[in-house]
């Protein structure tokens, strides 16, 4: 998760993307493991983080 959140600050690629180059073969479960982690889904860090 932590290789997931590199590349979402390096907004070089979509979430869809991160979520293949992170290893999970589903969007939905990637988003779910993000929050898990996170305690936020994946758009909303990035929400959060371009503010």
């Amino acid at each position: 998760m932590k290789k997931s959140i590199e590349l979402i600050n390096s907004e070089n690629y979509s979430l869809a993307e991160i979520s293949d180059l992170t290893g999970f073969s589903s969007i939905a479960y990637f988003r779910q493991c993000f929050k898990d982690e996170y305690g936020m889904a994946p758009t909303e860090y990035l929400k959060k983080k371009r503010k």
